[in-house]
């Protein structure tokens, strides 16, 4: 159903109980889900990219069997006991949706998930506490939120530091972030492989706890002024914490 301009989808939809891919991608028309979409407890993959989507019902935690989500909506913030309840959901892409500005706040119910992108989400202001406790976690992208800090995310105690599993990091274009989100990465001490940032340019310096990072084998620093003068080879204030890394590549200094 891909580019359909479609105002709903037909409530007969849910009558498809075998179905289990399903996408409708770049309908501008699309306001609302019908009830009936969340009687496809077989269906593994969903893709909703409809531009005019004003919000996802709580109905959502039905999709019991989804492994596959990619949403586009214009809603503020997801309601709790929705996307946070899919406890089989391996891939969470949140792509361009203009006004939210906050994520839901149970997202530890995605004992699952494996792979979580936030890209384009202009007016997104924080993320959750309760992403440090998605432990099944391998890969985490997050780019193009210019209204994002990271270090929402922290706690204000220090609490026990939760193992988590990432192997890679990606943050991009995230003009608000001054600092890196420190125990995200403490506990991604024992896991994390690939940590890449790019055009973020008001972070200052790596945390001590890069140093930390065993198994980091890449690092990638690109368009972020201040933070590459500090890791420069050799020179820079923030080498000592980076020498170890097999494959470092900062602005002007790739290795």
């Amino acid at each position: 159903m891909d580019g359909s301009e479609f105002e709903t989808l037909p409530e007969k939809i849910g009558v498809l109980k075998h179905l289990r891919y399903l996408s409708f991608v770049g309908s501008s028309k699309m306001k609302r889900l019908p009830k009936s979409i969340f009687k496809l407890q077989n269906l593994q993959a969903l893709l909703v990219g409809a531009k005019g989507l004003e919000e996802l019902p709580k109905d959502m935690r039905c999709m019991i069997n989804l492994r596959f989500l990619f949403l586009v909506t214009n809603q503020k913030r997801f309601l709790e006991g929705g996307i946070g309840c899919l406890e089989c959901l391996q891939t969470l892409f949140i792509v361009r949706c203009k006004n939210l500005e906050f994520l839901c706040d149970d997202m530890q119910g995605l004992r699952s998930l494996r792979k979580l992108v936030i890209a384009g989400c202009k007016s997104l202001i924080s993320l959750p506490q309760s992403m440090k406790s998605l432990t099944a976690l391998e890969e985490l992208y997050i780019c193009d939120c210019e209204k994002l800090d990271l270090m929402m995310i922290e706690e204000e105690k220090e609490q026990k530091i939760q193992p988590l599993s990432l192997r890679i990091i990606f943050f991009g274009w995230l003009t608000t972030t001054i600092t890196l989100p420190k125990q995200l990465l403490q506990g991604s001490m024992n896991s994390l492989q690939t940590f890449i940032i790019g055009d973020c340019p008001n972070i200052e310096e790596l945390p001590e706890c890069v140093g930390n990072l065993k198994k980091l084998q890449k690092l990638q620093i690109r368009h972020c002024p201040r933070l590459s003068k500090k890791c420069q080879r050799g020179t820079g204030e923030d080498w000592p914490k980076i020498a170890h890394i097999p494959r470092i590549e900062v602005d002007l200094d790739d290795s």
